[in-house]
């Protein structure tokens, strides 16, 4: 009975092997890297060992031992000990910033979310993401993803639309990524101001997308490298909008201490160059939790940037992270919404109101509130400072 089950295991590895020769996902990494993998317990509706065998490395440009052995020495330390396989109650999750100009001044609404999906017999979760500009800004635009993703990073299907208005011209690009039957499709399409349509369909085998990400996949590669302890340099393929495939390097950071509006959060540094289809160098810098929650990022090639405060000042060892040009007192931001602003004023008034008519009418309520506060003037004057200068005078 022993040699039968171990006939059968063999059979069922040769399978896996011809698999992937011939383009079907079954193993998508060496078989001397799978024996290295940990087994893990039984689930009842995974088969882990599968799963975890096939975790990640399919999506890394990694595996081309003859041309980069440092590189490949690198990242199979870093598949065996710190991609892990996603677990959908860890990943579904919704979260929402804002998108600021170099001038502090809020141009648009980033919302990323994440649900679980339960397709046929596979689970996968689905990311979207939209950036929408306000309508005052003259270069109005709107960016759509839309992802359906395996357990393994795989992308299934992906739709990502780019929408740009100026005042002459609007355009329209779209990239559709359909992962339905062999060879895979991916479909980028422009729409000009006349309504001309230009359309590409370009055809790749498993092979050639097994170390492509998809925006949707990228962006829950982040999510977990922020929450594991993985230092170093990762190299892959990202799908560009206009259909191209680039190459991405990644440079994960240590975990860092640092102050955001006064509270300290452990927080992970990214630094993302994407090597454009016009030969430009795309940079960007994003800052995670160490759970996992998307804080800031900005890009080189324009002037706007993700965060959920424009007042935050990150601080590292009390030194900004990032310094704004012209800092706004935390009571001007009243100022930046009329109806907000116009709110406070009147409950100020309103209130102010109150406390006059119940001090004139009890003048003992005075006399007390009077000697408490010379007597905290006197004690600790320190603390007085410190609470003026924390809610009125500094910029936080």
């Amino acid at each position: 009975m022993a040699e039968e089950a171990l006939e059968e295991e063999e059979e069922e590895a040769e399978e896996d092997e011809l698999g992937l020769m011939y383009g079907e996902s079954k193993s998508l990494i060496p078989e001397s890297t799978v024996e290295n993998f940990p087994k893990l317990s039984p689930d009842p509706y995974i088969d882990w060992y599968d799963v975890y065998s096939r975790t990640h490395v399919a999506l890394l440009d990694i595996i081309n031992e003859k041309r980069h052995n440092k590189r490949y020495e690198t990242n199979r330390k870093f598949k065996q000990h710190y991609l892990h396989v996603l677990y959908v109650d860890d990943i579904v999750f919704n979260e929402k910033l804002f998108l600021y100009n170099n001038k502090h001044h809020r141009v648009g609404v980033f919302r990323l979310t994440v649900n679980r999906m339960e397709h046929l017999t596979n689970l996968e979760v689905s990311a979207e993401s939209k950036i929408k500009f306000s309508k005052r800004i003259l270069n109005t635009s709107k960016l759509h993803t839309y992802s359906m993703v395996d357990l393994q990073y795989r992308t299934v299907y992906e739709m990502r639309e780019e929408f740009e208005a100026v005042k002459e011209r609007s355009t329209l690009r779209t990239v559709e990524w359909k992962k339905e039957e062999m060879p895979y499709k991916i479909t980028s399409a422009f729409l000009d101001n006349n309504y001309g349509i230009t359309e590409i369909e370009r055809f790749f085998d498993a092979k050639e997308l097994s170390s492509v990400f998809t925006e949707g996949a990228f962006m829950l590669l982040l999510r977990q490298l922020a929450r594991t302890n993985f230092v170093g340099r990762l190299k892959f393929n990202l799908l560009f909008i206009n259909g191209d495939i680039c190459l991405c390097n990644l440079v994960v950071s240590e975990i860092k201490t640092i102050n955001y509006f006064q509270e300290k959060i452990s927080v992970k540094n990214f630094y993302k160059s994407v090597k454009c289809p016009n030969e430009k160098i795309q940079r960007s810098r994003i800052l995670m939790t160490n759970l996992g929650k998307l804080i800031y990022q900005d890009w080189s090639d324009t002037d706007f940037y993700l965060t959920l405060d424009s007042q935050a000042i990150l601080c590292e060892n009390q030194k900004p992270l990032f310094t704004p040009e012209d800092l706004v007192p935390l009571r001007y931001r009243f100022y930046k919404d009329v109806e907000l602003y116009t709110f406070y004023t009147d409950e100020y008034h309103k209130h102010l109101l109150e406390y006059k008519d119940y001090f004139k009418d009890h003048p003992d309520a005075v006399h007390i509130l009077s000697l408490f506060l010379k007597e905290v003037f006197l004690k600790k004057p320190h603390l007085v400072c410190q609470f003026a200068s924390n809610y009125f005078c500094e910029l936080l």
